[in-house]
């Protein structure tokens, strides 16, 4: 299965063989499909962690554990790649919350990143330094409700909703559900956490203010915008902003790359 990007503003899909190196204060997001045959899932296996291999078997449906295991050697190999390393001896370590950072790189200027996949998509948003979030969701995955969003979110965010869902309730809670869900795994949480210190707020142009709650005050540190990377698709990526960039240098920031499995899995080590 290869997959052919559409994104909001021009400029964010690199064309052509895949860039492995990143400049600092850059975001690089990666796509690929989870898609798999039994033999090329016995060869990313390869790649993973005994850890990771039972918590494959762990799981119920053969779908998932391809998903799985699909999610894991693609993170490992863009990883392996971006540092010059090979996927198998990545070592990673996990926050109190469960977030995942490389044992090696936990620095301030180490490589930073996070995934997300739905379906049989998953995509990877990494940066050298800067704290990042990112969601991904299939429309029609799940069918949201207003039970749902009064679980989910504050009330300067349901007020929102209650303002731009007339028309489409699905699409409006997507997007507010994906913002807020980039923000708070950037932050090292998420939805699940219940966490409650910040309100976001999509805007019309696909960037979303992030507010503090609930004192309301604009925390212009954050940025974060939405993504639509494929048909049927919506994500969403987020992070703190330390360069005093405004809003609007975001499409020079972020770049959008495709992992082919049938013509880049044979080298783990590829040159820039």
């Amino acid at each position: 299965m290869k997959l052919s990007a559409k994104t909001q503003g021009p400029g964010l899909l690199l064309a052509g063989p895949p860039v492995w190196t990143l400049g600092p204060g850059h975001i690089r997001v990666w796509l690929w499909s989870l898609k798999a045959g039994k033999a090329m899932r016995e060869r990313m296996s390869e790649s993973l962690s005994g850890d990771e291999r039972r918590r494959s078997r762990e799981l119920k449906f053969d779908v998932h554990q391809r998903r799985f295991v699909a999610a894991r050697a693609g993170l490992r190999k863009i990883l392996a790649n971006v540092l010059g390393e090979s996927p198998e001896a990545l070592v990673f370590s996990y926050s109190a919350r469960g977030k995942p950072s490389l044992y090696d790189h936990e620095g301030p200027a180490g490589l930073r990143f996070n995934l997300s996949h739905s379906e049989d998509v998953a995509m990877l948003a990494l940066s050298w330094g800067i704290e990042v979030g990112l969601d991904l969701e299939a429309e029609g995955e799940d069918q949201p409700s207003w039970e749902m969003a009064e679980l989910a979110f504050n009330a300067v965010e349901i007020d929102w909703l209650n303002a731009h869902s007339t028309t489409d309730f699905s699409k409006a809670f997507l997007e507010l559900w994906t913002l807020k869900e980039a923000v708070l795994k950037a932050e090292g949480s998420g939805l699940a956490s219940g966490s409650e210190n910040y309100s976001v707020i999509p805007g019309s142009s696909g960037c979303a203010r992030v507010l503090g709650h609930p004192d309301g005050l604009e925390r212009a540190d954050w940025q974060a915008r939405s993504l639509y990377p494929l048909e049927g698709f919506r994500a969403a990526i987020a992070w703190r902003e330390h360069s005093g960039r405004s809003p609007q240098s975001m499409d020079r920031r972020i770049s959008l790359q495709c992992l082919d499995w049938e013509t880049s899995w044979e080298d783990s080590r590829l040159q820039p």
